[in-house]
C-alpha cells in the first residue's frame, strides 16, 4: 500500500504527491463516471471532455501537468527531466526510481496504483489501437446521431408557425416521432427478452417443438382423406337426426298445449254460463217471491189486516237482525237500571242536603258578613239551574257507579250468551224476531227511552255565551254543548266523541265558559293533555276565553314549585297539565277541590290497569264531573 509519493524532478523542479492530492483526483473520477451514469440512464448525449474526465490516468497526468507548468511560471524550463519517486510501503522500505521524461513518470504511477488496489489478478483483454475500436466507434456512431436528433428536436420546437398546413403536418409527425425515440427502444428491449423468454421456455418443456415432421405418402394421404370425409358424413347424419327428433317433439307439445287449453276454455265458459244462468234463475226466483209478497202485505193492508201485515214484516227480519237488536236491548235496559238507581242515590243526597240550607236560609239575616255571600252563591247557583244539581259527588256514589258498571257488564255478557245460545234454535231465532221487531227503535218503544231517563233535566241552549268572544259557535257545536250542560245539570259523567278537526276543544272551552257565566261555577276545572297538544289549548282559551285565568303546568322543578303557590291560593278557573305531571306531582294537584276533571285524548286509558287510570281513581276523586275527549 502506498502511502506517500515525492516526486523530484531535476533540475530545478519538484513535484510532490501526498495521500491527499491522490484522494482528491479518485474523487473528482469518481464524481465525472456518477454523471456520466446519470446522462446515459436518460438517454442524453456525453461530451468528450466528461468521458476523459472518467479516466484516473488523464485525471493524474493533468494534474501532473498543472503542476509542472506552476514549476515552469516560477523558473526556466530544464533541458532534461529526471524525477525520484520514494515509495513507503508496510514493510518501511524506500524505492527510488528515476524517469527520463513526465510522460513516462505518470503512466508509470497510474499502473502501480491501479496494481496496489486491484486484489485480484488482472484479467488480459484484447487491446484495440483508439482509432480502429468497434466499441469506440459504435459509441461515436451513436453520439452523433443522439445529437443529431436533440438538434432537430429542438429546431422543431422553436420552429414557427407556417400558412402551409402540409408543412405543419409534416413537422408536427416528425416531431412527435422523436420523441417516441425513448418508448421505441424500451419496446424493442421488451419484445427481444420476451422473445427469447419463449424460445427457452418452449425448447426446454417441448424438445419436440423444433423436430422435423415425418412425411406422408400420398397413399397415406387419399386413406385419410378418405376416412375423414366418412366420419364428417356419419356427423352430419347424426346431427340432422337429433335435430329432425327434436322438431317432431315440439310439434307433438304444441299440438298437445292447444288441445289442453282448448279443452280448459271450452270447460270454463261451460261452468261460467252454468253458474251465470244459476244466479239469474235465482234472481229472478227472489224477485218473484219479493214482488209476490209485497203484493200480498198490500192485499191484507188494503183488507186491514194488521195482524197478517205484521207477521209478514216479522217473517222478513233476519237471524244477524236479531241478534243485534237483541244484545243492543239488553245493553240499553242495563243502562237504564244504573241511571234509575244513580238517580234514586241523587235524590236520597238532595234531601239530606236540603235540611240544612233551609236553615241556613230561615237564619240568612242572623248570619255573619262573611257567610252572606257564600249563601247567596247557593241561591244563585239554586234558582238558575232547572232543578237541585249536586255540587259535589262523593265518593260511595262513585263506588257504587262502578260496582253498577261490573254489575252490568256481567248483565250484557249473560245476556250476550243467552242470545247466541239462541241462535242455534230455528224456533228461537224465529221468536226473537217476533220479539224484537216489536221493539226496533225508542221512537215505537212504549217505555221510556234511556236518552229520556238519563237527561231528566233539560236546558235547550239557543246562543253562546257572552264571554266566549273568538267567534260564533256552529249549530252541531250548540248541540254538543247543550249535551255536555246537560251531562252537568244530571250529575253524569261522558265521553265526547269526534273526528278531529270538529272543534271538540272549542265546545270544551265553550262549557267552562257556560259554568262560569250561567252557573256561576268559577271551578277550578282540571284538563289533562298531552304534552304536544297543551300549547294549542292555551291558545284556544286565549282566543276564545281571555276572561278566564288559565295555568299551564308545566316546567322545571322550580318553576312548578312556584306554580304549585299559585295552585293553592285557589285564584284561577282551569289548569292545563300533561299526564306525566298528574303522575308526578300528585300529591301537589290532588289536594285541590277540583269540580270539573276532563282529560284529551282519552284512548290514552286503555283499560282499568292502566297506570294512568289508577292514579285518577285513586288520587283525584273528588272531581264530581269528568269528562273524556276522545
Amino acid at each position: 500500500m502506498i502511502m506517500s509519493s515525492h516526486i523530484h524532478i531535476e533540475p530545478n523542479a519538484l513535484v510532490t504527491l501526498d495521500q491527499t492530492d491522490l484522494n482528491r483526483v479518485r474523487s473528482s473520477v469518481l464524481k465525472s463516471q456518477i454523471s456520466t451514469y446519470r446522462l446515459l440512464a436518460r438517454n442524453l448525449p456525453v461530451s468528450d471532455d466528461l468521458i476523459s474526465s472518467c479516466s484516473y490516468q488523464t485525471q493524474l497526468a493533468s494534474y501532473i501537468q498543472s503542476q509542472l507548468n506552476i514549476n515552469e511560471q516560477q523558473q526556466q524550463p530544464p533541458h532534461a527531466i529526471s524525477a525520484t519517486i520514494v515509495l513507503t510501503d508496510n514493510k518501511h522500505q524506500h524505492v527510488q526510481q528515476t524517469f527520463p521524461s513526465a510522460t513516462i513518470m505518470y503512466k508509470t504511477l497510474a499502473g502501480l496504483e491501479n496494481s496496489n488496489n486491484n486484489v485480484q489478478p488482472p484479467i488480459r483483454r484484447q487491446e484495440y489501437l483508439i482509432s480502429l475500436n468497434p466499441l469506440h466507434i459504435q459509441q461515436e456512431r451513436e453520439k452523433r446521431v443522439l445529437n443529431r436528433m436533440s438538434f432537430r428536436l429542438n429546431e422543431l420546437e422553436q420552429m414557427p408557425v407556417q400558412t402551409n398546413n402540409h408543412l405543419n403536418t409534416k413537422a408536427l409527425i416528425e416531431l412527435k416521432s422523436l420523441k417516441l425515440l425513448t418508448f421505441q427502444k424500451q419496446l424493442r428491449n421488451e419484445i427481444l427478452s420476451t422473445m427469447r423468454k419463449d424460445t427457452c421456455l418452449e425448447t426446454a418443456l417441448n424438445p419436440r417443438s423444433y423436430k422435423c415432421p415425418k412425411r406422408h405418402l400420398l397413399r397415406e394421404a387419399r386413406t385419410t382423406e378418405q376416412y375423414e370425409r366418412q366420419k364428417k358424413l356419419e356427423q352430419e347424419h347424426r346431427q340432422k337426426e337429433k335435430h329432425n327428433k327434436f322438431i317432431n317433439q315440439i310439434l307433438v307439445h304444441v299440438k298437445e298445449f292447444r288441445e289442453f287449453h282448448r279443452h280448459t276454455q271450452y270447460t270454463t265458459q261451460r261452468i261460467s254460463k252454468a253458474v251465470i244462468l244459476y244466479f239469474a234463475n235465482s234472481e229472478r226466483e227472489l224477485k218473484k217471491e219479493q214482488e209476490r209478497n209485497e203484493k200480498e202485505r198490500i192485499k191484507r193492508l188494503m183488507n186491514e189486516d194488521e195482524e197478517g201485515y205484521r207477521k209478514l214484516i216479522d217473517e222478513k227480519k233476519d237471524a244477524r237482525l236479531a241478534l243485534l237488536l237483541s244484545q243492543t236491548d239488553a245493553y240499553i235496559d242495563n243502562l237504564k237500571q244504573l241511571v234509575r238507581q244513580h238517580q234514586q242515590e241523587q235524590k236520597v243526597t238532595n234531601r239530606q242536603r236540603g235540611r240544612p240550607k233551609i236553615v241556613s236560609e230561615q237564619n240568612s239575616n242572623t248570619s255573619t258578613p262573611e257567610q252572606k255571600p257564600l249563601l247567596s252563591d247557593e241561591s244563585k247557583f239554586s234558582t238558575e239551574t232547572v232543578s237541585i244539581v249536586n255540587e259535589s259527588l262523593p265518593l260511595e256514589a262513585e263506588t257504587q257507579d262502578q260496582t253498577a258498571i261490573v254489575s252490568e257488564e256481567i248483565d250484557e255478557s249473560s245476556t250476550t250468551n243467552a242470545v247466541i245460545d239462541q241462535t242455534r234454535n230455528d224456533e228461537a231465532i224465529r221468536n226473537a224476531v217476533k220479539q224484537t221487531a216489536t221493539n226496533e227503535d225508542d221512537e215505537y218503544d212504549a217505555k221510556e227511552s234511556y236518552y229520556t231517563l238519563a237527561h231528566r233535566i233539560l236546558e235547550p241552549i239557543h246562543e253562546q255565551s257572552k264571554l266566549l268572544i273568538g267567534g260564533q259557535l256552529k249549530p252541531y257545536q250548540l248541540l254538543g254543548l247543550e249535551w255536555l250542560v246537560s251531562l252537568y245539570n244530571n250529575n253524569l259523567n261522558g265521553i265526547l266523541a269526534d273526528e278531529m278537526g270538529l272543534g271538540k276543544t272549542i265546545q270544551t272551552i265553550a262549557l267552562i265558559v257556560h259554568l262560569l257565566d250561567c252557573k256561576k261555577n268559577p271551578g277550578p276545572s282540571l284538563i289533562v293533555v298531552p304534552l304536544s297538544t297543551l300549547s294549542n289549548w292555551a291558545a284556544e282559551f286565549q282566543c276564545w276565553a281571555p276572561n278566564v285565568s288559565v295555568i299551564q303546568y308545566k316546567g322545571t322543578p322550580q318553576i312548578r314549585k312556584m306554580l304549585s303557590q299559585t295552585i293553592r291560593t285557589n285564584r284561577f278557573n282551569v289548569l292545563l297539565t300533561t299526564y306525566e305531571y298528574i303522575m308526578r306531582d300528585r300529591s301537589i294537584l290532588s289536594k285541590v277541590q277540583w269540580k270539573y276533571l276532563i282529560i284529551d285524548e282519552g284512548h290514552r286509558m286503555k283499560n282499568h290497569h292502566c297506570k294512568l287510570t289508577q292514579i285518577l281513581n285513586t288520587y283525584y276523586t273528588s272531581a264530581p264531573h269528568r269528562l273524556l275527549l276522545t
